[in-house]
């Protein structure tokens, strides 16, 4: 399994055989996960969807803060309520002023909206509910040489390469090696689209003119 030293073995060699960049790779590599892979805009791949994540209101409380490794919304993953009966129940999602700031009623909840960094309830719970719902997660950050995670599982090509081009870009100063990781970055970005839109379309039931 690839890790945070391999990366610095790795992009050292491609980057001019020198052995004073470790600390700067270890640097670079946590700016390009949280800004490149995982900023806002970005493509996110399946392997950064969450298994479902059990959340609990809290009574006479309309907001539900996200998981502390939120990192989107997957579409058409909807949120899902626990009723008394143990019914799984889906809320629908409706604009933010529809449901943000009322107190005119409260009860079990029937609709949601997603915020900056909470979901909002209305009507407002009237007591604790469990939440179901799936999500984009943040990967760990890579810290020791030994750590690994899911982008060096699934995309290594497409880490080393954005990597490699600040390396160069900023450091090394070498502009052609740079500009070889940033063509190498555009090929791992598509091979990394193609396979997530076919993961996507595996075993999916289809019908003929639909």
């Amino acid at each position: 399994m690839t890790t945070l030293a391999d990366m610095v073995t790795v992009l050292s060699q491609r980057s001019g055989n020198r052995d004073d960049l470790a600390d700067r790779i270890k640097s670079e590599q946590r700016f390009v996960q949280k800004t490149v892979l995982e900023g806002t805009g970005a493509f996110k791949p399946w392997f950064l969807e969450s298994d479902p994540e059990i959340l609990t209101t809290t009574a006479n409380i309309d907001a539900v803060n996200f998981p502390n490794d939120y990192l989107g919304e997957i579409e058409n993953s909807m949120l899902w309520y626990q009723d008394e009966s143990g019914t799984w129940r889906k809320l629908i999602k409706k604009p933010y002023d529809y449901v943000v700031g009322r107190d005119d009623e409260s009860g079990p909840p029937k609709y949601f909206v997603i915020a900056a960094t909470s979901f909002y309830i209305y009507p407002t719970p009237d007591k604790v509910y469990s939440l179901r719902f799936r999500y984009y997660q943040k990967e760990p950050e890579l810290v020791e040489d030994t750590d690994t995670n899911l982008w060096l599982v699934h995309a290594e090509d497409l880490f080393f390469a954005e990597v490699g081009a600040i390396i160069n870009e900023f450091h090394t100063k070498d502009d052609n090696q740079a500009a070889k990781f940033r063509q190498a970055a555009t090929v791992a970005r598509q091979r990394l689209f193609v396979l997530n839109a076919a993961k996507e379309n595996v075993n999916r039931d289809y019908e003929m003119g639909t």
